[in-house]
């Protein structure tokens, strides 16, 4: 329900008009009268219609005029608009001059709230503190009734002089405007989006916020008589690209996406950085201090995969979020660890190898399940550059192990401990990181070759020079053999390829590329496949060169094919 709320003073109130944009109300005593009628010319009629009064007001302008007694009060005036289909009231109120009836007042404001309403708020001749008071009781309607608040009006009498100043003007020069301040609801909304983002990370608010403002932006485009509007729509779109981003980093963090981590990082970070260099982050001012500590934060995060990841979990420790931080701290560790040492970071079988090395390496007995791969287990330990993290990783699985199993073991920590803990860990993690720098490297980037015929020379100088590439992955015989036989007759194709996405699992990492070419319908499956993994699927684009040379009656064309670059696959509206 729509519902129009209003305070009515006891000034005597001189004859204007008030008009919002081309909308007017001619000759009215009373703001709440002139607005409605401008609403009404606006398409905009209220259910119910609710001024709050004094007992001084209600005999001062709601049951007559203070201005002209000829005149009708508030009251007769607005129930002769023929156009308001329910209830016009007043309600008493307190004059406020103590708490005990400033509590009254809330209680009075908020009993005229109801679930799901949506207000109109006029705070004309809103007394001394009413204005601030009555905001902050219908915030507090939106969070605990879900009401709106559709917007809140002021109009501007003062505007045309002093009272006696407008006595002496004739009533066609009483022009007066009623300022439209609903824009100043989304200020506060950003503040509680902005500070709920600094000290959680959670940017629902501000993804919604920044959604609703591209959409406002450009619909201003859009009515503008400007020949770069393409220009202005891209620049704009790059807005809802940042919240995108933003909430794909927050969603991958919430949950604990060890996979996703670092694409999403560096996406958002590129995106930051698009952002800040056209500067369309101005149409949006709330912004700013977000865009400045998020670019102050990701501005730290490159290729090094165990510096993003520290990185991200210092953005856990920043945002209160102990359990995530631990989480994908201990799992990323592991990662690392498995890439390092040539096991697959994919495998859960892998990954329990490296647990039970940091299990042995504190002077636990190896279990018996783990027997298969002592000889692994006995190769990673007896490297001494493992140790520091695997020792940091016992330590770490302990206490992920108290907040993920809810504290029920013996001696659980308390709940302020976390936050220490967390922050122990990411130092110790660093200073390994600065004491060895040889082990935390960066693990050699590889591209996989999924074509049926050699990498050329000029191929590979172009993936080592412009995308960092360290190693080049064949086929295996038995896959090239499948790869370069798709059959022609068969609907599904998963079959077939699926030792081949067992392949790419063993042996990609995020980050690392795919070059893939072939068979139309199973090139899309691997993309599609690489893409939902992290890796970088490419193609390579070539030049055809023509020659002709004329050989007696004969016309010789020799057509010759050159690398050009590589091409990475992006999905429709994937401008990262």
């Amino acid at each position: 329900m729509i519902k129009f709320f209003s305070f009515l003073g006891t000034n005597r109130y001189i004859p204007c008009n008030y008009y919002l944009g081309d909308a007017r109300a001619e000759n009215d005593s009373y703001v709440q009268l002139a607005l409605l009628k401008v609403l009404h010319i606006k398409g905009v009629v209220p259910s119910k219609v609710i001024v709050f009064t004094t007992k001084k007001a209600v005999e001062q302008n709601w049951v007559q005029n203070a201005y002209d007694k000829t005149l009708p009060g508030l009251y007769e005036a607005l129930c002769n608009l023929d156009f308001i289909p329910g209830t016009v009231n007043n309600l008493v109120i307190p004059e406020g001059n103590n708490e005990k009836e400033l509590w009254a007042l809330f209680d009075i404001i908020m009993g005229e709230i109801d679930e799901g309403d949506e207000i109109i708020f006029d705070i004309t001749h809103s007394f001394r503190f009413l204005p601030m008071l009555a905001f902050i009781v219908l915030n507090y309607g939106r969070v605990v009734k879900k009401a709106q608040i559709k917007a809140v009006y002021y109009g501007a009498f003062e505007t045309l002089g002093s009272t006696r100043d407008v006595e002496m003007m004739p009533i066609e020069k009483r022009n007066a405007p009623i300022f439209d301040l609903t824009p100043f609801i989304d200020v506060f909304d950003w503040t509680l989006g902005v500070d709920r983002y600094l000290n959680t990370g959670d940017v629902s608010i501000i993804h919604n916020l920044t959604q609703a403002g591209v959409k406002g932006i450009n619909s201003e485009i859009s009515a503008m008589d400007v020949k770069d509007k393409k220009v202005m729509f891209r620049n704009v779109s790059q807005l809802k690209i940042l919240a995108e981003n933003m909430k794909k980093f927050s969603d991958v963090v919430f949950t604990c996406r060890g996979k996703e981590l670092d694409k999403t990082a560096l996406e958002l970070k590129k995106t930051i950085d698009t952002v800040l260099e056209s500067a369309v982050y101005t149409y949006l001012k709330p912004l700013s201090p977000v865009l400045n500590m998020l670019n102050s934060k990701f501005g730290k995060f490159g290729e090094n995969n165990y510096a993003n990841l520290l990185n991200i979990c210092e953005w856990c420790l920043d945002n209160r979020m102990y359990q995530q931080g631990l989480t994908l701290l201990e799992e990323g560790i592991v990662s690392y660890l498995c890439n390092k040492n040539e096991l697959n970071q994919n495998e859960q079988s892998h990954r329990d190898i490296i647990s039970a090395c940091s299990a042995v390496l504190h002077g636990k007995k190896l279990k018996q399940e783990y027997e298969k791969d002592r000889h692994i287990i006995d190769s990673i330990i007896q490297n001494s550059k493992n140790h520091a993290l695997l020792k940091l990783l016992y330590s770490i699985a302990s206490v992920r192990n108290d907040i993920n199993h809810a504290g029920w073991r013996n001696n659980p920590g308390s709940p302020s401990i976390f936050e220490k803990q967390l922050r122990d860990f990411i130092d110790k993690a660093r200073s390994i990181q600065h004491d060895n720098s040889e082990s935390v490297c960066v693990k050699p980037r590889r591209m996989l070759l999924i074509i049926s015929h050699s990498i050329t020379p000029e191929q590979e100088k172009e993936a080592r020079t412009q995308l960092g590439i360290d190693e080049f992955v064949m086929l295996e015989p038995n896959l090239l053999e499948r790869w370069s036989n798709i059959p022609p007759d068969v609907h599904l194709l998963y079959d077939h390829l699926e030792g081949l996405f067992k392949w790419i699992d063993k042996n990609a990492c995020d980050g690392d590329y795919v070059l893939v070419q072939g068979d139309y319908g199973a090139t899309f499956m691997v993309v599609d496949y690489c893409m939902a993994r992290g890796i970088k699927p490419v193609y390579a684009t070539t030049q055809r060169k023509v020659k002709e040379e004329i050989s007696g009656d004969s016309i010789i064309a020799t057509r010759e094919f050159r690398h050009v670059m590589f091409r990475e696959y992006r999905r429709h509206g994937q401008l990262i």
